[in-house]
C-alpha cells in the first residue's frame, strides 16, 4: 500500500515523461507556434503595408544593398580630397564600377522618394586618363588640326552608364562625324558635385593648358543646393565640407537572409534613417539644402558663370552656356521649389547669354518631357545624352562655331 501511496503521488507515465512534464511542454510548443503564426500575420500585414504605399520589401531591400555597397566600397574611392585648390579631383587611371540607384531625392539628408517608373540599378562604369579626366587619354599638346571641346558641369556631365553613354562623348562622335578633316577632341571636366564654382577654378587651372577651342557650361544643381542651403555665402564656404570617406554601418554585418522579413526590413529602415543623417552630416562633401531658406545666391550663380565666360575670351576659347533640363518625377514642395530654383537660373543663363552674346543651348526648352531620356529627372540616360548632343551641335553650328551642315 506504501507503494501504491507513493506512486499516485508521483502520477502516472509514459514513456517515462510525467503528465505534468508533457502538459507543460505542450503549452510551451503551442506557445512558439502561437507567436510563430503572429510573426508570420504580422510580418504579411507589413509586408502588406508596405507594398499599398508603394515600398515594397523588395525594393526596400535592394536600396539597402545599394548603399552597403557605397559604404563598403565607398563612393569616395572615386576622388582625391588633396587638390590645393579644389575639393575633390577625380582620382587618375580608375577603372571601376560603382552602382547607383535613381531614387529621387528629397532634399533630406539621407533620404529619397521612390521613383515612380520603379526602382532600377544604374551602373557608373569610370574610367579616367592620366589627367583624371573621365574617358581616354588626352596628349597636353593640341594637334595642328586640333579641334578641341572643354564640357564643364557636375555629375550630370560626368554622367552614369559607360563613357561611350555620356554626352561629351556622343557630341564628339557627332563632331567627328561633321568635321572629317580635324582631330577632334571633347574632354569630359564633369565631376560629381561640381557647381559653378569648382569648374570656375577647374576650367582656369587644369584645362586650359589643353588650349580648348570652345568650352560648355552646363550647371544648375547643385549651385541651387548651395543657394538652398542655410547661412548662405557668395563662395559657398558655407555648403562645401570635407570629403570624409562613408562608413560601413552596424546592420551592414548581419547576415542577408534576415531580409525574408518584413519586420526586420522596417525596422532596419528606421535605423537606417537615423544613421544616414548622421553620416551624411559627418561625411557628405556638401550641406544638403533645408528648403526654408529665400531663394538665394543667383548673384554668384550669375558672376560665376561671368568669370567663366571672360577667362575663356582671355584665352582665345567660344564660351557656350547651356540652361539645365529638370522635370520633376513627384509632385512635392521640394520639387516645385526646385524647379522654381532651376527656372530661375536658367533666365540668369539666357539673359547672361543674350548681354555677353554668348552662345546659349537651350537644353531645357528643347529636350523632349520623355521619361526615357533620364532616370530621376535630372541625370541622363544614354538616349537623352544623345539628344542632348544634338542640341549642342546645333548650337555651335548655328553660333558660326562649325560651319552649318550642307546637306
Amino acid at each position: 500500500m506504501a507503494g501504491e501511496d507513493r506512486s499516485g503521488q508521483l502520477g502516472s507515465t509514459t514513456g517515462g515523461a510525467p503528465v505534468h512534464r508533457r502538459s507543460r511542454r505542450r503549452r510551451l510548443l503551442f506557445a512558439l507556434m502561437s507567436l510563430l503564426a503572429v510573426l508570420v500575420l504580422g510580418d504579411l500585414t507589413v509586408r502588406g503595408v508596405l507594398a499599398l504605399r508603394g515600398r515594397p520589401v523588395g525594393e526596400l531591400s535592394a536600396r539597402y544593398r545599394s548603399g552597403r555597397r557605397f559604404r563598403q566600397q565607398g563612393q569616395w574611392q572615386l576622388y582625391d580630397a588633396n587638390h590645393p585648390y579644389l575639393p575633390y579631383v577625380l582620382r587618375p587611371n580608375l577603372d571601376l564600377t560603382i552602382i547607383f540607384d535613381n531614387a529621387i531625392p528629397t532634399g533630406i539628408p539621407g533620404t529619397n522618394y521612390p521613383n515612380p517608373q520603379g526602382y532600377r540599378e544604374i551602373p557608373l562604369h569610370l574610367v579616367t586618363n592620366s589627367a583624371g579626366l573621365r574617358g581616354p587619354e588626352v596628349r597636353p599638346e593640341k594637334p595642328t588640326d586640333g579641334f578641341r571641346v572643354v564640357c564643364l558641369g557636375g555629375s550630370t556631365t560626368q554622367g552614369y552608364y559607360e563613357d561611350g553613354d555620356t554626352y561629351p562623348r556622343q557630341l564628339e562622335t557627332m563632331l567627328r562625324r561633321r568635321l572629317p578633316g580635324r582631330t577632334v577632341e571633347v574632354l569630359n571636366a564633369g565631376v560629381q558635385g561640381y557647381s559653378t564654382a569648382e569648374s570656375l577654378v577647374n576650367f582656369e587651372f587644369r584645362l586650359l593648358p589643353y588650349r580648348p577651342d570652345v568650352v560648355i557650361v552646363y550647371h544648375g544643381m547643385n549651385d541651387l543646393k548651395a543657394s538652398l542651403a542655410p547661412g548662405f555665402r557668395s563662395d559657398y564656404a558655407h555648403w562645401r565640407r570635407d570629403l570624409l570617406p562613408p562608413r560601413p554601418l552596424v546592420v551592414d554585418r548581419l547576415p542577408a537572409w534576415l531580409d525574408v522579413s518584413a519586420i526586420y526590413v522596417l525596422s532596419r529602415e528606421a535605423v537606417l534613417a537615423r544613421s544616414r543623417k548622421t553620416q551624411w552630416q559627418r561625411s557628405l562633401y556638401d550641406a544638403w539644402p533645408d528648403f526654408q531658406s529665400d531663394l538665394a545666391g543667383l548673384q554668384a550663380f550669375r558672376s560665376n558663370l561671368r568669370s567663366l565666360v571672360a577667362v575663356a575670351r582671355g584665352s582665345g576659347v567660344s564660351p557656350v552656356l547651356a540652361t539645365f533640363y529638370y522635370w520633376p518625377m513627384v509632385d512635392t514642395p521640394e520639387a516645385r521649389k526646385t524647379a522654381r530654383g532651376i527656372s530661375s537660373q536658367n533666365e540668369v543663363v539666357c539673359a547672361l547669354g543674350r548681354e555677353l552674346s554668348v552662345p546659349v543651348a537651350d537644353i531645357a526648352q528643347e529636350m523632349p518631357r520623355d521619361a526615357s531620356l533620364t532616370f530621376d529627372g535630372i541625370h541622363f540616360t544614354p538616349e537623352g545624352n544623345r539628344v542632348r548632343a544634338e542640341i549642342l551641335l546645333r548650337t555651335l553650328e548655328q553660333s558660326g562655331i562649325i560651319s552649318p551642315r550642307v546637306d
